[in-house]
């Protein structure tokens, strides 16, 4: 700011004592806080509402299989762990695409022996139908590879669409007896949400924590009473040794 004040002080040739520079510099911060005001007037409005919750069954190719585990996508349009310019909180920007990692996996029994997944997307509008309208044509893939479960690492926000909340939330039904691996810390990434009064929040699984009682990178088993540790008594073992050392004198 000193280095702008000085510059244009030299062009126009007025003097730091000048009301002139005074009133100027009051004028544009007067517009200032107005453009300010203007933008959030805007966000609100693009934040008011949000499309209908429908969770939409992902075709698997053997649903059957003993044990599921959940991973990213190999893709380098997304993700380069060397990239100079990194971007919080976004996965990657790839030419004018941004990647936010808005994705939430939840972990339910399932109601007979086979797995199940359906995935649900979320966005906010400046109406029921602009956000509906937008929810379509959210890109969001998932595959399943053997007995992998593949997932985009991030969802697109492109010039045109704008980030306006975007969010999927992914729901793995696993039946009694068998297991899961949710790996690279999905479903645990940065949540970006912008809460301008739209009442995307009113909606119970923003804050709901049935389905969310697991751990990247531990496998897990499902049993009558909900998910357990495949590795429980060797964790509690290593918190028993834990606890041992700090109690000790």
């Amino acid at each position: 700011i000193g280095i702008i004040t000085w510059i244009i002080r030299r062009l126009a040739k007025i003097k730091s004592n000048s009301s002139t520079m005074r009133f100027s510099f009051a004028a544009m911060w007067i517009v200032g806080l107005f453009c300010v005001i203007g933008l959030i007037a805007s966000l609100r409005n693009d934040l008011s509402y949000h499309n209908v919750p429908v969770e939409n069954t992902v075709p698997l190719s053997n649903p059957g299989i003993d044990k599921l585990e959940l991973k990213l996508k190999k893709d380098t349009r997304y993700y380069f762990s060397n990239s100079f310019l990194h971007f919080e909180p976004f996965a990657s920007i790839d030419e004018d695409t941004a990647f936010v990692q808005n994705v939430h996996v939840r972990v339910l029994k399932s109601e007979n022996d086979s797995f199940h997944v359906t995935m649900l997307k979320m966005v906010n509008g400046a109406s029921k139908a602009e956000a509906e309208s937008r929810a379509e044509r959210m890109e969001f893939n998932i595959t399943q590879k053997d007995s992998a479960l593949l997932l985009d690492r991030g969802i697109p926000i492109s010039k045109e669409e704008k980030f306006r909340n975007q969010t999927v939330y992914v729901t793995v039904y696993v039946p009694v007896g068998k297991r899961i691996l949710v790996r690279d810390n999905i479903g645990w990434g940065n949540d970006v949400h912008i809460e301008l009064g739209g009442d995307i929040n009113d909606w119970r699984w923003r804050y709901d924590d049935d389905g969310y009682n697991w751990h990247s990178n531990e496998e897990y088993v499902m049993t009558a009473e909900g998910l357990k540790p495949v590795h429980e008594e060797k964790k509690n073992d290593n918190d028993d040794d834990d606890n041992d050392e700090q109690n000790a004198p």
